[in-house]
């Protein structure tokens, strides 16, 4: 398993029916229905005889409320599903779900999704849903997943329920049954006395693989305090289910009283089950607050082979603050886990552990844990090491570094799961001014050597930009591409043989040449004449003076490319254009040209030059060729007549 991408995938061409619906196709698995616009979606949304069809998305969608197909809904977009809904990696764009009704049940873009139903490669950008008290199962994506199938979907924005709500999650509000390859960035919020709240899934009785969250999740004052467990947490709130090789970055935070809030699970019961996976984010409640944890909150279940590295805050008379775990109880496991977050609580705070805060002796179980002995007090519970043991592989006893669970870069950093990898980072280097040829067209080099991937995995380089509204790639560290005169934005993606990195971008502006007033002498030439030079004068535009020219760069004659081997640079006043000109005189061997040029008749010639800012001036003048060689050169030999080869 590798760290999550979200993946765009692409469809074959779909075929339209005379009698099409919506913007094509008829709904089976062959030939699904089209949707491409606001309106073709809610007119699927209206229909529930097409709840059981199978659909794609063939473009972006936007339901801003400002635009026309856009509204802010009241209830979920499609009530029920049974189908299968392909996003086919496009967005849709600013859904806006505003409950005014008491006691809502199930809202995001789909209300509930029973089998067969499928959800997958679909991403929505900006969401804000809201809901009023009481209400349960709100999603950005689904609020309850029964029994459907959902993968390769993200969610960006905001969720925020009311007082007395639960099972609210930035993608799904409650899943019965199987997500996979999902990501979440949604700010999740719940109010007073709310519960089972996550950043990712509200609550999870089914199963969770290789997704992430990196949104903040909070809620309220639980003012019933004394038993009453919220869960919340920064990748799911409780779990009842599997979550394995899943990860959260985002901050968790919690009001008054609050119970159960972890830093990727508030609240793992009996048959929750959590394998590979980790946590970063910082986890605080305020006072009379009861098991914090750096990744879980209250364990029953079972938590193997995981870390978290957040750190721990709790409020005054606060209680169970671990950095890993806060209360390990009810037959809780921990084994093969390590946390390296600071613990820290306020006035009159009991039970503070390290790793766990408290673990019920003969209930509970830990076994080949560790944390940094600098994060939290030693309670018995887990082994404390030092900095430089954490980065040791002996110091983790009984841990699979073969198959591979874990992988560690020696004396370099902590261990880390084998199938985290670190995004690489693209490097396009600075922007750039280059300067066209005569052709108006400039070769442009291209530099990723910048770019990098902590994990040392090999990169490959993907290169893109627009001209004329045609699009063009290029691959490799350093390729050259070729610009006419213009302004180009060129982006550049790094590979890691897992994840894209993030796309980043250049400025390149390419400046077309000086054309200049350019005259050849004589307009006749004869390869037999005995005159040795052609001369050519170059009259520059009237605002180029002689300091601009660079004369470490030769004077070039085209065809041939015959390098001036004389020039002349003077300045005088144009009485016709009544202004100061300057005028660059150069001399070129006859004969070198003659050899470059092998037909009579009217032949054009070019004079390339070079300015100090790189830019190139050049002019062009016609002369008449008479006799060119015909076989290798050759040439008169004194005044007896003779030839020499």
């Amino acid at each position: 398993m590798k760290r999550l991408i979200f993946t765009i995938l692409t469809t074959a061409a779909l075929s339209m029916p005379a009698q099409a619906k919506y913007s094509g196709g008829s709904g089976t698995s062959g030939d699904p229905y089209q949707i491409a616009t606001a309106a073709d979606l809610l007119a699927l949304a209206a229909d529930a005889n097409d709840y059981d069809a199978n659909s794609v998305l063939t473009a972006d969608i936007d339901l801003d409320p400002n635009l026309p197909g856009g509204q802010v809904f009241t209830n979920a977009v499609i009530y029920w599903f049974t189908g299968v809904f392909d996003g086919n990696g496009h967005t849709i764009r600013i859904l806006a779900i505003n409950s005014v009704e008491y006691k809502n049940w199930s809202l995001g873009l789909f209300g509930f999704v029973f089998s067969p139903g499928e959800i997958k490669n679909l991403r929505l950008e900006n969401i804000n849903v809201t809901s009023r008290d009481n209400s349960r199962e709100l999603g950005g994506l689904v609020g309850t997943n029964y029994a459907g199938s959902i993968s390769n979907c993200c969610a960006t924005g905001n969720i925020s329920n009311g007082n007395r709500s639960f099972r609210t999650g930035g993608l799904v509000g409650v899943n019965f049954s199987s997500i996979s390859d999902c990501c979440s960035t949604v700010d999740v919020s719940g109010g007073n006395n709310s519960r089972e709240i996550g950043g990712l899934v509200g609550s999870n009785y089914g199963n969770i693989t290789n997704c992430f969250s990196t949104g903040t999740v909070s809620s309220g004052d639980n003012f019933g305090s004394g038993g009453m467990l919220e869960g919340v947490g920064g990748l799911v709130g409780d779990n009842f289910g599997s979550i394995s090789n899943c990860y959260s970055t985002g901050s968790v935070g919690t009001g008054w009283g609050s119970v159960g809030i972890g830093g990727l699970v508030g609240w793992n019961s009996s048959d929750g089950d959590i394998n590979n996976c980790y946590s970063t984010g910082f986890v605080s409640s305020r006072d009379n607050s009861f098991y914090l944890g750096g990744l879980l909150g209250f364990n029953g279940g079972n938590l193997d082979n995981c870390y978290s590295t957040g750190g721990v805050t709790g409020g005054d008379n606060s209680r169970e603050l671990g950095g890993m775990v806060g209360g390990n109880l009810d037959n809780g496991s921990v084994s093969n886990c390590y946390s390296t977050g600071s613990v820290v609580a306020g006035d009159n705070s009991q039970e503070l552990g390290g790793l766990v805060g408290v673990n019920f002796e003969g209930v509970g179980f830990i076994s080949n844990c560790y944390f940094l002995d600098t994060s939290g007090p030693d309670n018995g519970c887990g082994e404390p090491l030092r900095d430089e043991q954490m980065k040791q592989q002996v110091s983790f006893v009984g841990w699979d570094f073969i198959t591979p669970v874990w992988t560690i870069n020696e004396g370099v950093d902590y261990p880390r799961l084998w199938w985290e990898n670190t995004a690489p980072v693209a490097d396009a280097g600075p922007d750039q001014t280059v300067y066209a040829w005569i052709d108006s067209i400039a070769e442009v080099n291209l530099d990723g050597s910048g770019s990098y991937d902590k994990d040392d995995d090999e990169l490959t380089y993907s290169w893109n930009w627009t001209i004329d509204g045609n699009d063009y790639e290029a691959n490799g560290i350093n390729p050259t591409i070729e610009l006419p005169v213009g302004q180009y934005v060129v982006s550049l993606i790094v590979n890691d043989g897992t994840v894209d990195s993030e796309p980043i971008e250049i400025n390149i502006t390419v400046i077309g040449p000086v054309e200049v007033n350019l005259c050849v002498m004589p307009k006749v030439l004869n390869y037999k004449s005995f005159m040795p030079r052609i001369m050519a004068m170059l009259r520059l535009p009237k605002d180029t003076t002689r300091d601009q020219i660079d004369t470490n760069v030769p004077l070039v004659l085209y065809p041939g490319q015959i390098e001036a081997d004389k020039i002349w640079i003077s300045r005088g006043f144009d009485f016709k254009c009544r202004a100061w000109n300057t005028t660059i005189l150069a001399s070129f061997d006859k004969d070198q040209l003659m050899d470059a040029i092998d037909a009579n008749g009217v032949v054009e010639l070019a004079v390339v030059g070079q300015l100090k800012t790189g830019q190139y001036l050049f002019g062009s003048d016609t002369v008449r060729i008479i006799n060119p060689p015909r076989r290798p050169p050759w040439r008169w030999c004194g005044n007896n007549g003779q030839k020499e080869d």
